[in-house]
């Protein structure tokens, strides 16, 4: 009877050992179910932030072709309207064009026409996309801060494009081609303004203006932006991950600021080899055709 006891007993431990086995092996797979499953949310985050940029820049030449015209089209509205009836057109010459070719001084209609973007419904719908594109890729971390420096530059090229530093230069444009002169003999106030207008909505349209080589510009920058995006979402989870853990010396400052097109390129090197360098030969040949400069910030 000693002798069974003891062999039910061995039996007990046996199987007692064999649960507690099984019952670690069952928290090991809880575990690896665990980290799996967090891991494939971290890099489903960052999947989400990638296509919400993909949106972003895709919204932003199209929003500036038209949006551009209707916001020049209000500055010099609204300055009229804000000189009062009295106003002659010599007046609204002068502060369109400045006094005489030597003088620049334009500052009732450079502040008015800041007031109007300010104000503007077009404008403010413009900075929501530049504001949502850049806030959300300053999110990105390791060697996916790339997006953060060229979605940055992107929308500084964009803001600076639709400041009115562009309006007083598309006038300048029109005042060396011999258009002031042509406005000068218009009598009326508002056949010079719709006459001034036509002339700036036809200056910015031709192809060779350097407002539609800005424009293309930032369509290359936008392309280089959502082509990034594509290769980088379509990374398997721990390569995407991976990236964004990556320990990277960020570009200096002034570096961003001086050679914005070298910075990104610089950045771009980080992805490698995660991304094959012949997708990063091509991303910098849109980089090459994007051009961001200094005087672009």
């Amino acid at each position: 009877m000693e002798s069974l006891a003891a062999d039910w007993t061995a039996i007990g431990s046996i199987a007692g050992g064999f649960a507690a086995v099984a019952a670690f092996l069952a928290i090991l797979a809880t575990v690896a179910v665990y980290l799996f499953q967090s891991r494939h949310d971290r890099a489903e985050a960052i999947r989400k932030d990638l296509q919400f940029i993909h949106g972003q820049q895709a919204q932003i030449v199209p929003s500036i072709t038209s949006g551009l015209l209707v916001i020049i089209y209000r500055q010099i509205r609204e300055f009229r309207e804000s000189l009062g009836p009295s106003a002659s057109p010599d007046d609204l010459l002068n502060q369109f064009f400045g006094k005489s070719p030597s003088s620049d001084d334009r500052s009732l209609f450079q502040v008015s026409a800041l007031d109007s973007n300010l104000s503007s419904a077009t404008y403010s719908r413009m900075s929501d996309i530049w504001d949502g594109l850049d806030l959300r890729a300053r999110e990105f971390s390791g060697a996916l801060r790339v997006f953060s420096y060229a979605c940055q530059v992107l929308t500084q090229q964009s803001r600076r494009l639709c400041d009115p530093e562009t309006t007083t230069n598309i006038l300048d444009t029109l005042a060396e081609s011999g258009d002031r002169d042509i406005l000068g003999a218009i009598d009326g106030i508002d056949e010079l303004i719709n006459t001034l207008l036509s002339d700036q909505i036809r200056m910015i349209k031709r192809q060779d203006a350097d407002t539609q080589k800005r424009i293309q510009r930032i369509g290359q920058g936008c392309f280089f932006i959502g082509m990034l995006a594509d290769l980088v979402r379509r990374l398997p989870d721990k390569d995407l991950l991976r990236l964004a853990r990556k320990d990277v010396r960020p570009p200096e400052i002034n570096q961003l600021k001086e050679n914005p097109g070298l910075a990104i390129e610089t950045s771009l090197d980080h992805l490698l080899p995660t991304l094959p360098e012949i997708h990063l030969d091509t991303l910098k040949a849109v980089i090459g055709r994007w051009n961001p400069q200094s005087e672009d910030l």
